[in-house]
Formats: structure tokens, C-alpha cells, sequence
């Protein structure tokens, strides 16, 4: 029994080990206000595999609220096909204003809107910015500190693998495992 046990302690934090990094907010001052609107996921590393496994068709969209200085985060996906059910989640988030001034370090608060007590989380889930096009914030790239959740997003539904090269790229730099990440679906609808 204890031999097992400790084989099985070994694999997990190997395989933790493997997935997480240690990232920090982009140094680059950005105006956290131009980040709002619709943002099509492109790669991710899903932050809830048993929700965002089967995921197409990735949007979150940001709503800055003026009167209670925070962000809407509304995150919508097909589930399971390009044209299957959406699904729906539900975040509020803010800038760290108190974190070096950047505008790259923000925090979020799932809703949990399930079992019949909906409510937000008691406490804030770091969101960094990890690299942004600071011209046209046409791409934006964000993670969990530990790597553990990472989205590239871009303003356009679809792009191509180009324009996301140098993003990728960076990625790799900073120690994300590129097997972990995975390729959203985008499909716009046909009748645009």
C-alpha cells in the first residue's frame, strides 16, 4: 500500500510540474478599457476541462461597468459542434489598479450559477494579461498565474495559423508545455 501510494504522489507532481509555469503580467502599459468587447478564443488551455472539453465557437466578451468600476466577462461556447447548445458563464472582474500601474494584472470572480445558489465567489482569481498588441489590440493573451488556464484571443473570429505564430511563439518562451494547448473551433455563421 504505501509503495503505491507514493508511485502515485510521484506521478501527479510530475505531471503538475509539467503543466505549470510561473508567468508574470506583460510590462507594458495598456488602457484596460480598449479591451472591452468581443474577444474569439483561438488556443486555450481550458480553465474547466469537464465544461470547456467539448467547446466551439469560444467568445468572451468584456462590459466595463462605469458606475461600480468593474468588468462583465460573459464567456459563451458551442458545446460539442460548431451549431451545438450554447453555453453560457458569467464572471465580474477589475484591473489591480494597486499593481504596478500596467493594467495587465486584473482579477475575476466566477458565477456559480448551479445546484440553486447562485452567487459569485468570496474571493478574486488572478487573470494576467500576458502579451497584448498594444497598436490595435487585435490579440490579447491571458493566463492564470501558474500557467494552469491560458486563452489567445483575437477581435476576429477567424484567423490564420501566421497570425499566431509569434504569439505561440512566445508562449513557448515562457515555458508553456504546447501540448497542453489546444485549438478552438471558429466557424462564423454563414449568414454574414
Amino acid at each position: 500500500w504505501r509503495r503505491r501510494r507514493c508511485r502515485s504522489s510521484r506521478q501527479g507532481s510530475s505531471r503538475s510540474q509539467a503543466v505549470m509555469v510561473r508567468v508574470q503580467p506583460a510590462s507594458i502599459k495598456i488602457d484596460p478599457r480598449r479591451c472591452m468587447g468581443d474577444w474569439y478564443v483561438q488556443r486555450f488551455i481550458p480553465a474547466s476541462k469537464w465544461l470547456e472539453g467539448p467547446a466551439h465557437n469560444g467568445k468572451e466578451n468584456y462590459e466595463y461597468d462605469e458606475a461600480k468600476d468593474r468588468v462583465k466577462v460573459t464567456y459563451t461556447f458551442n458545446k460539442g459542434s460548431l451549431d451545438g447548445p450554447v453555453v453560457t458563464t458569467y464572471q465580474r472582474g477589475y484591473v489591480r489598479k494597486d499593481k504596478g500601474g500596467y493594467g495587465t494584472e486584473w482579477a475575476v470572480r466566477p458565477y456559480l450559477g448551479f445546484l440553486g445558489l447562485p452567487f459569485h465567489l468570496p474571493f478574486s482569481l488572478s487573470y494576467y494579461i500576458l502579451d497584448i498588441d498594444p497598436a490595435d489590440y487585435s490579440f490579447l493573451t491571458c493566463s492564470a498565474p501558474d500557467g494552469s488556464w491560458m486563452y489567445v484571443m483575437t477581435r476576429a473570429q477567424e484567423v490564420d495559423d501566421a497570425f499566431l505564430a509569434p504569439t505561440l511563439a512566445k508562449l513557448s518562451t515562457l515555458g508553456f508545455d504546447m501540448r497542453q494547448i489546444r485549438t478552438m473551433p471558429q466557424k462564423a455563421p454563414s449568414d454574414q
